[in-house]
């Protein structure tokens, strides 16, 4: 028989909203949103509902030291911050170091840091109380950088492959809506208008693109082979005007 613990822990999982439940609630809140106030606000909870409790968005910044200094949406505070600058982190911060990179979505503990030998750096996050986190490069050809990162000091809510690819829709969430406000364009129509261009079966590689599935596996559900995958993934980025399957994901989710 299941102790009161156990019990209380197997409720609570149960109550829990799904993965897919988190992310069409972080999409409508995102489509909605008006101004950068709200857009925090959307990102504020869309982070809560994945554990975590601390952010930082940047978008198209020209440096790395320009992605911590100059972030869009940040939890940061003005005192960490100058802790940071003071201990000279920039050059021994290894999540800045992937944030800036063409390396896939890093979700790292706490101990990965020391085991990386940067043991300033993880001495620092410890001291917060900081147990995991995800990080999500979004790097332009042209040279900018652009990341989310998502901070935790509790417990991982969801696997850890599933918290990566919940990461980085949300990534292309709030870079989309941002550049959308950056531009006055209405979301939802913006995006239902984009969509339009895309064939019935672009329309069902992006369904399944959205659901985390790589080309090869889109390709195995859908019998074609991986080249039409390829190419179908390459005209959606086109037709959507993104920069990433991520991003084309977004759109998608947001529709």
């Amino acid at each position: 028989m299941p102790d009161d613990h156990q019990t209380q822990q197997n409720l609570a999982r149960a109550q829990a909203p799904s993965l897919l439940a988190v992310l069409a609630r972080a999409a409508e809140e995102t489509a909605a949103v008006q101004t950068l106030a709200e857009l925090r606000a959307a990102l504020r909870n869309a982070a809560e509902a994945l554990g975590c409790q601390s952010f930082n968005l940047a978008l198209d910044k020209p440096t790395p030291r320009s992605v911590m200094q100059e972030s869009l949406l940040s939890t940061w505070t003005q005192g960490a911050l100058r802790e940071y600058e003071q201990l000279d982190l920039y050059d021994r911060d290894p999540l800045l170091r992937h944030a800036v990179s063409t390396q896939p979505t890093w979700l790292w503990r706490t101990p990965d840091l020391h085991r990386l030998g940067e043991y300033e750096f993880h001495e620092f996050v410890g001291a917060a109380g900081v147990r995991w986190g995800v990080t999500v490069p979004m790097n332009r050809a042209d040279g900018t950088r652009s990341m989310l990162a998502l901070v935790s000091r509790g417990a991982m809510p969801f696997p850890a492959a599933e918290m990566r690819q919940a990461a980085q829709v949300l990534a292309g969430l709030l870079s989309s809506r941002a550049v959308g406000l950056s531009a006055g364009r209405r979301p939802a129509l913006d995006h239902a208008l984009r969509l339009k261009r895309l064939s019935p079966r672009q329309i069902e590689i992006l369904d399944w693109l959205s659901r985390g599935k790589t080309n090869a596996e889109i390709a195995l559900i859908t019998d074609m082979s991986r080249r039409t995958v390829d190419y179908h993934v390459a005209e959606i980025i086109h037709k959507l005007d993104v920069v990433n399957r991520t991003q084309a994901a977004a759109v998608f989710m947001s529709r």
